[in-house]
């Protein structure tokens, strides 16, 4: 299956295949998956494109993060877009599931079941997801102006809010037309645009005057009740998919995050075949490299934040300067070709990623430091 993330950025409009529409009919009417099961061609589908999307909205690849700042910012947007994508597909399922049954209590028939199923597929595959990816799209450029504006505000201190100014515009958005606020305004927290479906208000670094008044007499839809260049989530946690109950939306989140580790386990692999990577650390007198071998064996291994683990070896070279040395040890003999281990950590958030480094003696008497694992355990060094 070949990802979106491949080709170049764009927000050219794509259908969802026939062919992975049918084969999650077949599973929903044959009762394979429940409600908070996720197909995983449809996931795929949903995924790729709302993360596509975004990048384009942003200007780059998530996977080509400047530092570790922007790359863990990229982090919880792709977490929100595969809770998003997961609770829409479990959103359908359920609408489809009920329909199963008729009205006399019998399962009907695969033909008159799935006309009333294509129809809502119509719906949420064409207009609604033309406007999901297009939300995508404005979130992230906006999330990407939010972070200009936080550098400069130093030298421009308020936001402006503008309207696009025709007819288009609603009369909701239009009394925000002009209202200026200091980036750090509450205000921003809830009327940052975009403010609705198919929004194109945008707002201005200035430093012309705030703008008096406190009320306003408008409140966002479900779902844009937010500022997303702080929060990092392209569609805010009030946003009807995502009204399940506690129990079904852990399900819902945990079969996303298995998914979504799967789909990164892929793309960093095969990044690997074509990149270079040397990562250099002033206690190490050699780079540390990384074989195919080791990339599919990182990537394999376990972790609490599998996906983000494995997406972090975009960004390893860059975040050098941010390791922690933890220290060093000889193998205990279970590693032939090992000379000594070498472990470094790094903390993200609430989230420690700790680099496993093998100093090897290769068989043509050629040394080399590979990374053997990342995992979020610290090493036992021994000692009382």
């Amino acid at each position: 299956m070949v990802s979106l993330a491949d080709e170049p950025l764009s927000i050219a409009w794509r259908r969802v295949p026939e062919s992975v529409i049918k084969d999650y009919l077949d599973d929903i009417y044959s009762q394979q998956i429940t409600r908070t099961d996720l197909h995983e061609g449809l996931f795929r589908e949903y995924f790729d494109r709302l993360k596509n999307h975004a990048e384009a909205g942003w200007g780059k690849r998530f996977k080509d993060a400047a530092d570790l700042k922007e790359w863990s910012f990229f982090q919880k947007i792709e977490t929100n877009l595969r809770e998003f994508a997961a609770h829409k597909q479990a959103t359908i399922t359920g609408d489809l599931r009920t329909l199963l049954v008729g009205k006399d209590g019998q399962k009907r028939s695969r033909a008159d079941w799935e006309k009333e199923a294509q129809r809502i597929l119509k719906r949420h595959n064409g207009l609604y997801l033309r406007a999901e990816v297009q939300a995508a799209t404005a979130a992230a450029q906006a999330a990407e102006s939010w972070q200009h504006f936080e550098r400069r505000k130093y030298l421009y201190p308020n936001l402006k809010y503008e309207t696009a100014g025709d007819e288009r515009v609603r009369q909701s958005h239009r009394s925000l037309d002009g209202t200026v606020r200091p980036v750090d305004d509450p205000f921003w927290d809830i009327y940052y645009p975009p403010n609705g479906w198919n929004c194109r208000c945008k707002v201005i670094q200035t430093d012309e005057a705030a703008t008096a008044g406190d009320g306003v007499d408008f409140d966002p839809p479900k779902g844009f009740r937010q500022n997303v260049g702080k929060t990092g989530k392209l569609f805010a946690d009030d946003h009807p998919y995502f009204d399940f109950a506690p129990l079904d939306a852990e399900r819902i989140s945990r079969n996303a995050e298995r998914l979504h580790a799967k789909i990164t386990r892929e793309d960093v692999r095969a990044w690997a075949k074509h990149n270079d990577f040397a990562l250099r650390l002033p206690q190490l007198k050699q780079p540390v490299t990384l074989s195919n071998r080791e990339a599919k064996a990182v990537t394999g291994k376990p972790h609490r934040e599998v996906a983000a683990r494995n997406s972090l070896l975009y960004v390893l070279m860059a975040a050098a300067d941010q390791l922690r040395y933890l220290g060093s040890k000889a193998d205990d003999g279970s590693h032939p070709q090992v000379r000594a281990w070498h472990y470094y950590g790094l903390r993200v958030g609430n989230v420690e990623y700790i680099l496993n480094l093998w100093n090897l003696l290769l068989d043509d008497g050629i040394e080399r430091i590979g990374l053997q694992a990342i995992s979020d355990r610290l090493p036992d060094f021994g000692g009382p």
